[in-house]
């Protein structure tokens, strides 16, 4: 009787334990807003560990001056910031895209 109530509630926990994962269409999403709440949103959302906040200008301001090594940081990683933020099926081309977004004035998506 025991293992069968183990197995039953083993079959369940995998059962309930899928249904956590991505969806195939949350997955495939590359949209630049989808791979920012993916791989960039933990820590550019709140300023979590000194990351410069998103969309908020004043953030970004002071950092202006260094857009020539942005690219470079974001690909390599910069302080606490790992190598391409976590997102480390970008392509070159969404990385840009990605810094271009989050260093925009736009409202958070």
């Amino acid at each position: 009787m025991i293992r069968r109530s183990t197995f039953l509630f083993a079959a369940l926990a995998l059962v309930f334990l899928s249904a956590c994962g991505e969806s195939p269409t949350q997955a495939d999403d590359r949209s630049v807003a989808a791979l920012y709440w993916r791989s960039c949103a933990s820590c550019h959302s709140t300023g979590r560990g000194g990351a410069p906040v998103a969309f908020e200008s004043e953030a970004w301001s002071a950092r202006k001056s260094h857009d020539d090594l942005w690219f470079e940081r974001v690909t390599t990683g910069y302080r606490g910031m790992p190598a391409k933020g976590m997102c480390l099926d970008c392509t070159d081309e969404e990385i840009q895209q990605l810094i271009e977004y989050i260093t925009s004035d736009r409202a958070q998506p």
